[in-house]
């Protein structure tokens, strides 16, 4: 007889079965791990499914970075992916810099008896740029906020100490801060292989003038 068998084993291991089995899919007790089965000499022998498991080394990296080879724990598959992303398809090695950018899915398929695979999302986007203007670069101490508009990406904004800024948005707080020159700087930090990146704007807060006046009395003698 040729029988289709959907089994359930407790482990991988050799189980004696009285039917010649064509096609046979095993899983363990709990239904959630897929197994390997085949019939030697009238048992069905139950193996775990290959390890196709693997990893780069950043899941986003900048164009024009150096090549991304990934980790493999079964070796001998063979790497195939979404897009137009520049792989190996045997080492799995990404050539970043001919590669166009966007985010791709890149899936291991293992080679043995009982084969599996998996998959790894990978993102690869232009250097962060940290450039931004101010609404204004002088301004005078009685004056209203400044603020920061932002052409590439936000970071944390800083200055000297006299300066209150708004380290989310870069707005500056004018009538509470000292006057002076300061420098502003947007700092992008380092992810996986982009560096980091930094912006700096110069903003001048003068003293407001003090138009404060008095006499000498506040009575006179008419004369003459």
């Amino acid at each position: 007889n040729v029988a289709s068998v959907n089994a359930s084993y407790a482990t991988a291991g050799n189980y004696p079965i009285e039917l010649m089995v064509a096609y046979a899919r095993f899983f363990d007790v709990d239904g959630d791990v897929p197994l390997c089965g085949e019939v030697v000499d009238g048992e069905i022998v139950v193996s775990a499914l290959d390890d196709a498991t693997f990893t780069y080394g950043s899941a986003t990296v900048c164009v024009g970075g150096a090549d991304l080879t990934p980790t493999i724990t079964t070796a001998g598959g063979t790497f195939t992916t979404t897009g137009a992303l520049i792989i190996d398809a045997a080492t799995g090695v990404v050539d970043v810099t001919d590669s166009p950018e966007g985010t791709f899915t890149i899936t291991y398929t293992t080679a043995g008896a009982c084969p599996n695979s998996s998959t790894q999302s990978l993102t690869i986007t232009s250097a962060p740029s940290a450039a931004f203007t101010l609404s204004s670069d002088e301004v005078c101490g009685s004056a209203s906020n400044v603020t920061a508009t932002v052409a590439g990406s936000v970071g944390v904004f800083s200055s000297t100490t006299g300066l209150e800024i708004n380290a989310s948005t870069g707005e500056v707080n004018v009538a509470a801060s000292t006057p002076g020159t300061y420098v502003i700087t947007n700092t992008i930090a380092a992810s996986g292989s982009c560096p980091a990146a930094t912006h700096n704007e110069t903003l001048e807060i003068i003293a407001a003038s003090n138009a404060a006046f008095a006499y000498s009395a506040t009575a006179f003698c008419e004369e003459g």
